[in-house]
């Protein structure tokens, strides 16, 4: 039986993997729309009225999809000149609270996003009547991904004596 620091890391390497390739297909049928958008509007002088919400839709699973495999991939940006310049105990230490914290902080997102998407479900879109929650649900599922991530960054901070690193060495992508 797998442990629950490596169960969390397949769980973590699966889930890139596939939001890998989510966002590709995302990232191709936006730029297909818009060929599609283009393209009316330059021949034919109309506009395709389901363009704008499918491409809102499309760009905001892609955004929240895209900044987990960010967190992932350890490409966030984290300023660390003055924690360079403490001793290496009290980086570990600062370190792993930003870590706690930013857990604790997505898993909060993800707690609204919730509450949001309840609050969400009797309404739809004004063109093509999607339920108003197909917006949201990028932010829960990102945020829980992000947070899934940093816990497990987390627990190799607790687990290593040594100061580990904010950037992607050591992530074995």
């Amino acid at each position: 039986m797998n442990s629950p620091p490596t169960l969390l890391r397949q769980i973590n390497r699966h889930s890139y993997r596939v939001c890998v390739v989510v966002t590709n297909l995302l990232l191709a049928v936006l730029v297909a729309n818009n060929v599609i958008e283009m393209a009316a509007r330059g021949f034919w002088q109309t506009s395709i009225g389901w363009v704008f919400e499918v491409n809102l839709l499309l760009a905001i699973w892609l955004y929240f999809l895209g900044i987990f495999q960010v967190y992932f991939r350890r490409g966030d940006i984290s300023v660390d000149v003055l924690m360079r310049k403490a001793p290496l105990h009290t980086q570990r230490w600062m370190a792993i609270t930003i870590d706690a914290v930013i857990v604790a902080t997505l898993m909060m997102i993800s707690w609204y996003a919730v509450q949001l998407m309840q609050v969400q479900w009797p309404f739809k879109t004004p063109g093509l009547r999607m339920p108003n929650p197909l917006f949201t649900a990028p932010v829960l599922i990102g945020s829980v991904l992000m947070a899934l991530t940093m816990l497990e960054r987390l627990l190799q901070r607790l687990a290593s004596p040594e100061h580990l690193p904010s950037g992607i060495a050591g992530m074995g992508l």
